[in-house]
């Protein structure tokens, strides 16, 4: 019965941590941007990193976009090198379940060692903690919620000339893969 239970344990724990984030999700070009969605924008000529807002108005040169701390911030479309759209919301059950099972894994070893058990005879400490540890974690991991992130393919990429020495021109385009 024990065995049976550590071997059912061990490959529901393979499972979760072998489980993809959403990667067919992120790589779907077919979301657009319209007022109203919620965007993740990487503009380094205007912001340093990315940051993430709501749509106000759109154009065919700029984006309005409100900013979490509710200020506005117009962004030329030219200075965007990275768009992203949220397609949804989902809730931390795996990412929970696997941090929780590792410190159910640990505090069971520490509580085993310290009760005196021998090392031959944790298997069962081990695996209920492994078990308690996958059930409390998967609950307070569902508690949280992340943005599912779809990229938006068509963000022009800023490209830019300058002159320089002998009459010629520097172009350069930046580009992010």
């Amino acid at each position: 019965m024990t065995r049976q239970l550590i071997r059912f344990v061990v490959v529901a724990g393979l499972v979760l941590a072998s489980r993809p984030d959403s990667a067919s999700a992120q790589s779907n070009p077919a979301y657009p941007v319209v007022a109203g969605s919620k965007i993740r924008v990487e503009a380094p000529t205007l912001l340093a990193g990315q940051f993430e807002g709501t749509v106000k108005e759109i154009d065919e040169q700029t984006l309005l976009i409100e900013t979490a701390n509710h200020s506005t911030v117009r962004v030329q479309r030219q200075a965007i090198t990275s768009l992203d759209v949220s397609i949804g919301r989902r809730r931390q059950f795996a990412k929970g379940a696997k941090i929780g099972a590792r410190i159910g894994v640990v505090v069971a070893v520490l509580g085993a060692k310290a009760l005196g058990v021998a090392s031959s005879e944790m298997g069962p400490a081990v695996a209920n903690g492994l078990i308690g540890g996958v059930m409390y974690g998967a609950g307070i991991g569902a508690l949280f919620k992340t943005d599912i992130w779809a990229g938006v393919p068509n963000a022009p990429a800023p490209v830019s000339s300058t002159a320089i020495r002998d009459g010629r021109v520097l172009t350069l385009a930046s580009v992010r893969f």
